[in-house]
């Protein structure tokens, strides 16, 4: 039987772990593994359930994760953890989790998990990208960054990128125009609020 044809009790089964779908990027993510997965004719079954976090209870042996409970060991061939769903849990949180599904192949999206491949996205040449078109298309010098969660590897690359493309076009790199953020819109807009309304409307070059 060819594999276009094979059914779907017969194809493998990869378990999604995403906090969210709300926002561009989640909903993008997710179509993309989606069309990945038509493409190899491979099941995907997604958890939707905030970030990972352990509840610890006095009355039962193993701490929970909330809905990613559900997702038991047997159902699947493979996991795909994506980076929003660990911001935030500690390395000690992440290893009970991934010892609940024993030996099962586990990717992360950025995130650093014993015994998981790791992917991370081209980070640098993106943000330098954005940096560099509000430099060179519009003129502007004094450019605020909305910083991600520290020690955080998307974070971290994203806010280097800025850094070198200010440097490389001879721009004073200013921590006052730096905040820190957590990837979230309500963030954002509190963080900016503070800022003169020349850089906040970006009309300052």
């Amino acid at each position: 039987m060819s594999l276009s044809t094979k059914p779907a009790s017969n194809r493998k089964t990869i378990g999604v772990f995403a906090s969210q779908v709300g926002r561009a990027w989640g909903a993008e993510f997710i179509s993309g593994i989606t069309a990945a997965a038509e493409a190899n004719n491979v099941n995907l079954i997604h958890f939707i359930g905030g970030r990972l976090t352990a509840q610890v209870s006095t009355d039962k042996p193993n701490p929970s994760f909330g809905l990613y409970d559900l997702a038991k060991p047997d159902q699947f061939d493979g996991l795909l953890l994506t980076s929003d769903t660990a911001y935030g849990t500690s390395p000690a949180e992440l290893k009970i989790f991934s010892d609940t599904f024993g030996n099962l192949p586990i990717v992360t999206q950025s995130v650093e998990l014993q015994g998981a491949t790791m992917f991370v996205p081209d980070n640098s040449e993106g943000m330098r990208a954005v940096v560099r078109h509000l430099i060179e298309e519009h003129g502007y010098k004094r450019i605020a960054f909305i910083c991600g969660i520290h020690g955080q590897v998307d974070a971290e690359q994203r806010f280097q990128a800025y850094k070198d493309e200010l440097a490389a076009h001879d721009l004073r790199y200013d921590e006052d125009l730096i905040l820190d953020g957590d990837y979230t819109a309500e963030s954002g807009r509190e963080l900016l609020m503070p800022l003169p309304q020349q850089i906040r409307s970006g009309v300052t070059p």
